[in-house]
């Protein structure tokens, strides 16, 4: 007995094997159905004479030593053909077939085996199943074909009286030649060539949906048929551009992927046959391999253009095909990360295996052994004189079926319609027909409504006449009734109108003035700029400025100092309360009503400018969808700079009920108490905060909780359901006018969607060439309709950016928001994260580039990189990457970095981590590599020596921080805010403290005091001191 050495891909693939979660994963083969009057001895007789010419069907493999080795036996001399008799059985067919899947499924004994199984199966005396199921080790898909085609050689001579007689195919040649090539410099050439093809390795195309349940590499599939006379359009297209009818394909499926993956580099895996000489062509065994091309998707091509560019990446891959791609998989160390180069694999198969044997007719089909381990496998399967089939297997962890029937019908669609398009530009070319499009266009629009009213002011005057005596806003120990809430409106806008300029900011505190200095600015006929008296006063000057806002209305204790010398100032206690019915200024519905400021990339803060319009579309969607009346209360506690004041104060007030105004937003214990105290029956916040009332809940007379600003989990509402409150999950950016799509949530959804559009507003799904992504597709999400901004405070090269025209309804215009998503068949809209370097801190959205152009001000700091710290809970944190400034001697400590970008941004932009780099990590292009800094980020949390608790209090403080920051570790001496604290976090900190202690901690006392070990201390002082005045007896 002689071992033999197998090749490199044999020794992968049996290693794979032993460590695989699905043993059956390299099982291939399939069955050729006979009809006819077959005779199966002569079958039987075929099958020996081809087990004779192909040595490495005789090939028994066996470890030793822990090396995979092989010897040859004689698999002829011992055959003998199987027959499976269904004959008896009605529906033969359907048991035969099933047989065959079943049998496919269960795995070969690799050691001291032969790797084939040869059965038939007879369903009638002229209807027979030839199956075959051959392990990888010794096949591959052209030995299958190989396999059938010499069976159907042999039985035509064993019936026409004649001996096959095979020549002998030797696979040990050729694994010697392979042994050979890997110590060539031919070897050397093509390893150099697919390192140099991946210096950067491709970004994914897909993440997985789910896991659950779900095996990692189940794999379903869905097949799309193409008729034969589409294939001849293919095929004269194909030969004006000197190409295949496959690199078609190819071509065509890249434009999809290249389209709906947005995505202008794609690397997909080609098999090849990989045999370099003419007799390996007709030997048996595993000879094929992987290559990867990465293909240029140029949006801007024409078709041929694109074919073109196909056709020569693929020659000039196919050049270094014999280099194994799982050798290249060591090469670049891919199997330690986890990664692959493609996540999609394409093979063509030229199946024209059909034969007549006499009088028997056959045919052949592969079998699928449902392990998919690439998230998607695609099969060309091309049948001689017939059409062709275009198989989608697919990995259900990544895919549910409806998203890859979806991708199938767009490739169908391309297939079918490539003669009427190939002249088009690849971002013009439709990838759905034009009735589903309009089918899509029209369900992510909202129904079309008119009102009824041009303005809020409209609204309100209507209210006040209703309900004139009813409470309209309370807070800070004051209440006012709308006819007094009325009047001092009308004393700020008597006021108002005597001040030049078309705009008001209000640097006012939590009030029932705030409220009437927005009410009395809208009847002005000013648009107000709503400012945070927390935010740095910095700040506040630069929105000033760049507003060009000369009229300032605040109060003696918040007049910042150094304002430019020509801004009027209004003081609050100046302003007088008008008791008789004054003049109000006509408003026109395209007027600004408010402009709130927000992040901006460039350092920064852009106004976001809301019509009338736009305000009381979205009210009057409010009112109509929540159905609240005059015995509700809704809580104001959100800023009143970002939007979702607007959706707390004004709907409200429009139909006679009352805003309770939180004094202190950041009181987690206030927040909890004053539900029940006050009668809150509305409630709208982020999904941080409404998690903290679903914990600590004392639901009173409230029966809404609406959602927005960030992504809402089912374990943040969980309780709120459970009491029987309606909770709604909203989404819209500020220049939306608020949201613009409304989801109730039922409590059965694993992922909460976003919903449907709301009335007389447009939510779409596009890809980059601002088209029509298909049903469960991640692409841009885009809005538009009457919810729309104005655009930007005097920035049209911006507004112009991001307010493009409307590719649907010409005249019109759609923003364009940034953020990711898909819907589904119904039109329900889901949330998939950014697509650029706007970030969101607890349902903030901020830009890192304006956080960074401000640490670029620092003089020690020549660069900076503003990241989100997405391993942290509760909304996450910002982290800081810093390179020094060499003229720089003294680099400044965290506190130091954090107390300076708070004097020019608000708190919740402080980064809380600052990590300092000599350079920046570049990408082969030169671009910061944001994937090394992420690596880095997370390697990076808190001191590097952890000190464990040394008392109970440390031990049960330690819990709850672990808990509130989502750490898996924390040292006692570790900074609260280093590890992504934050004074909302503060807040729900010292309450926790309180319920497990009753001990009143201050939220000054936790940044004063912000370690473990602090904190602690200060809870034993104050337990001892319970102790001094118990008196012994």
């Amino acid at each position: 007995m002689t071992l033999l050495d197998p090749t490199l891909t044999q020794k992968l693939i049996w290693l794979d094997q032993l460590i695989t979660d699905s043993p059956s994963k390299y099982n291939i083969g399939g069955y050729a159905l006979f009809e006819g009057m077959l005779d199966p001895s002569a079958l039987e007789a075929a099958l020996k004479a081809v087990l004779r010419s192909q040595e490495i069907y005789s090939a028994i493999f066996l470890q030793e030593n822990n090396v995979l080795r092989y010897y040859i036996k004689n698999a002829a001399q011992s055959f003998s053909l199987r027959i499976v008799d269904m004959s008896e059985r009605a529906n033969g067919d359907h048991f035969a077939l099933q047989w065959m899947e079943e049998d496919f499924s269960v795995p070969f004994v690799l050691e001291d085996n032969y790797l084939f199984r040869l059965v038939l199966i007879k369903v009638s005396e002229s209807r027979y199943y030839c199956y075959a199921k051959l392990h990888h080790l010794i096949s591959d898909g052209w030995s299958f074909k190989l396999l059938l085609d010499q069976m159907a050689a042999g039985y035509t001579a064993v019936t026409g009286g004649v001996q096959p007689d095979f020549p002998q195919y030797s696979y040990t040649d050729y694994a010697l030649e392979d042994a050979a090539y890997y110590q060539s410099a031919e070897s050397a050439a093509d390893r150099q060539f697919w390192l140099s093809e991946y210096r950067a390795l491709p970004a994914p195309l897909f993440r997985k949906k789910k896991l659950g349940n779900v095996p990692v590499h189940t794999g379903n599939a869905i097949t799309l048929s193409v008729s034969a006379e589409v294939k001849q359009t293919l095929q004269e297209i194909a030969s004006s551009g000197r190409a295949s009818v496959f690199q078609v394909l190819v071509s065509l499926l890249l434009i999809y992927l290249g389209r709906t993956c947005r995505r202008e580099e794609i690397s997909l895996a080609l098999p090849v046959l990989n045999r370099t000489r003419k007799v390996y062509r007709a030997t048996a065994g595993v000879f094929m391999n992987l290559i990867c091309p990465q293909f240029q998707v140029d949006l801007q091509a024409t078709f041929p253009e694109l074919l073109k560019n196909v056709k020569q990446k693929m020659y000039e891959c196919l050049k270094h095909q014999r280099y194994q791609y799982g050798n290249l998989v060591k090469d670049l160390k891919l199997h330690q990360q986890h990664e692959g180069l493609y996540q999609v694999r394409v093979s063509y198969e030229d199946f024209d295996f059909a034969h007549q044997l006499g009088d028997v007719n056959a045919t052949a089909t592969a079998l699928s052994n449902h392990y998919e381990a690439e998230p998607l496998a695609i099969y060309i399967r091309d049948y001689y004189q017939q059409g062709f089939d275009i198989r989608f297997v697919y990995n259900e962890a990544y895919f549910d079926k409806r998203t890859v029937e979806e991708m199938a019908g767009g490739l169908e669609f391309l297939v079918t319609q490539l003669d009427r398009q190939q002249d088009k530009r690849v971002a013009d070319m439709w990838i759905m027909p034009e009735r589903v499009r309009d089918a899509v266009i029209s369900m992510l629009a909202g129904s079309l409504r008119t009102w009824g009213y041009s303005s809020f002011t409209e609204m309100w005057l209507e209210a006040v006449k209703r309900f004139p005596e009813r409470t309209a806003v309370s807070g800070n120990d004051e209440s006012l009734t709308y006819s007094a809430l009325h009047f001092r409106a009308l004393g700020i806008a008597e006021t108002l109108r005597q001040q030049k300029g078309q705009l008001v900011a209000l640097l006012l505190p939590r009030t029932p003035f705030m409220i009437a200095a927005m009410l009395g600015s809208m009847m002005a006929g000013r648009a107000y700029v709503p400012l945070d008296p927390e935010e740095p006063v910095e700040r506040i000057k630069a929105i000033l400025k760049s507003t060009g806002c000369n009229t300032l209305l605040t109060t003696a204790v918040l007049l910042p100092e150094g304002l430019q010398e020509d801004t009027e100032v209004l003081l609050a206690e100046d302003i007088p309360v008008v008791k008789t019915t004054a003049a109000i200024a006509e408003i026109r519905p395209a007027q600004d009503c408010y402009i709130i400021y927000t992040s901006g990339s460039n350092g920064t803060p852009k106004g976001v400018a809301v019509s009338h319009a736009a305000m009381i579309n979205y009210i009057c969607n409010f009112q109509d969808y929540f159905t609240p009346g005059a015995g509700d209360v809704m809580l104001q506690m959100a800023s009143v700079n970002f939007d979702i004041s607007v959706e707390e104060i004004f709907p409200l007030l429009g139909v006679g009920g009352r805003v309770h105004i939180l004094e202190e937003r950041r009181n987690m214990q206030q927040l909890y108490d004053v539900i029940p105290q006050e009668g809150i029956t509305i409630i709208s916040s982020t999904p941080l905060i409404i998690s903290q009332i679903n914990t600590h809940l004392k639901a009173g007379a409230l029966h809404t909780v609406i959602s927005g600003g960030d992504v809402l989990l089912p374990v943040h509402i969980n309780n709120l359901l459970a009491a029987g409150i309606r909770v709604f999950n909203t989404y819209g950016p500020t220049e939306g006018t608020v949201c613009v799509s409304y989801h109730r949530v039922s409590g059965q959804e694993e992922i909460i969607p976003i919903g449907r559009p709301i009335v007389n507003c447009q939510v779409y799904v596009l890809d980059k060439c601002r088209q029509l992504q298909p049903a469960g597709v991640v692409g841009d999400i885009y809005i538009g309709g009457a919810c729309l901004a104005s655009g930007y405070k005097d920035n049209p090269v911006l507004t112009q950016e991001k307010f493009v025209d409307h590719p649907f309804s010409p005249g019109g215009k759609l923003y364009q928001t940034g953020d990711l998503g898909y819907y589904t068949d119904d039109g329900t809209l889901f949330y998939e994260g950014r697509d650029d370097a706007q970030l969101k801190i607890r349902g903030i959205r901020v830009e890192a580039g304006e956080i960074a152009a401000v640490l670029e001000q620092h003089p020690a700091v020549s660069g900076a990189i503003v990241m989100k710290d997405t391993s942290l809970l509760q909304g996450g944190g910002l982290a800081a990457f810093l390179v020094a400034d060499s003229s720089s001697e003294v680099f400044p400590g965290d506190e130091a970095l954090r107390d300076f970008v708070q004097r020019y941004l608000p708190a919740y932009m402080a980064p809380y981590k600052f990590i300092r780099l000599e350079a920046f990590p570049l990408t082969d292009r030169g671009k910061p590599d944001l994937a090394a800094l992420c690596a880095l980020l997370s390697n990076v949390t808190g001191n590097s020596i952890k000190i464990a608790p040394a008392s109970r209090n440390e031990r049960l403080l330690e819990d709850i921080w672990k808990g509130l920051l989502g750490v898996k570790e924390v040292s006692v001496t570790d900074n609260f805010f280093e590890l992504g604290g934050h004074s909302l976090l503060v807040g729900m900190l010292a309450n926790a403290i309180y319920e497990k202690w009753n001990v009143v901690i201050n939220m000054s006392d936790i940044f004063s005091s912000p370690t473990i070990r602090q904190l602690a201390g200060m809870i034993t002082d104050v337990e001892e001191k319970r102790f001094d005045y118990i008196e012994l007896c």
